[in-house]
């Protein structure tokens, strides 16, 4: 199965742009191809600000915004930075080329150009883009479990340990002349334990969705089970016997199916 891929290719010439197109949505180069067209740099930054492709072509010489400026503006834009970007002009003097190389593009290749060159460099700019892509994800993905680690260490410890001189507090103290009062700073202390102890099991749970640990935790351990509306009634009953004060009503999940849990 090939790897979908997007080029965003940038010809205000339509017989050209239609011929390069094709040619691209056929190419046998590993890749299923899908090509976006513009005729100048201003369209293709309208397409870009709601599709970014994995690879830019373009000429140079074009109406309204021409080729070198479309360029600086990807290049100088955060999410659009990393796509590879292809020149493909008329502009075949030495000086042009030279700028054409030094204005940041990966490729300049003149025109009239050989077909399956021009494949063959597309593939392996399409090979580096993904490439890339894969290392940053990677990257990403070690971050946010250091994040994770760090998170499980740096906060919890420490909560840990408050929690527990407050229960040693508690239970160890027995004459204290305002003890009112440190009842009172003492249940502060637990209140904001447990709270930020709850903000900080949200963040680490979000964090465990976004990098697909629940997901493969979910995938790993699941496992369908029959009794879904007893399961539920043993915790229904174990609440109510928990908080008298809170009335809980239940209704019966008889006759389900088996729930993948």
């Amino acid at each position: 199965m090939h790897t979908s891929a997007t080029i965003l290719l940038v010809e205000d010439d339509e017989s050209l742009q239609e011929g390069i197109h094709d040619l691209l949505e056929i190419a046998d180069c590993g890749y299923e191809i899908q090509v976006l067209t513009a005729a100048d740099g201003q369209a293709g930054l309208e397409i870009m600000r709601t599709v970014i492709p994995d690879l830019i072509i373009s000429d140079i010489m074009m109406p309204h915004m021409d080729g070198l400026e479309f360029l600086q503006v990807v290049r100088g834009t955060t999410q659009w930075a990393h796509v590879p970007f292809i020149f493909l002009t008329a502009k075949g003097k030495k000086q042009d080329i030279r700028r054409g190389r030094l204005s940041g593009a990966e490729l300049y290749i003149t025109k009239p150009f050989n077909s399956n060159e021009l494949i063959e460099l597309v593939a392996t700019q399409l090979n580096r883009s993904f490439e890339r892509q894969a290392a940053q994800q990677s990257h990403l993905h070690s971050f946010k479990r250091s994040m994770l680690q760090l998170l499980n260490h740096e906060f919890r410890t420490p909560l840990t340990y408050v929690t527990a001189y407050y229960e040693m507090l508690t239970d160890s103290l027995v004459v204290y002349e305002d003890m009112e009062n440190l009842d009172a700073y003492l249940k502060g202390i637990l209140s904001g334990c447990v709270r930020l102890s709850r903000l900080i099991e949200a963040l680490i749970l979000v964090m465990e969705i976004r990098t697909g640990e629940v997901a493969a935790q979910f995938a790993a351990e699941a496992r369908p089970v029959e009794n879904l509306a007893d399961i539920v009634r043993r915790v229904v009953e174990q609440r109510t016997a928990a908080s008298p004060h809170i009335t809980f009503r239940y209704t019966g999940l008889e006759n389900m199916p088996p729930v993948w849990v």
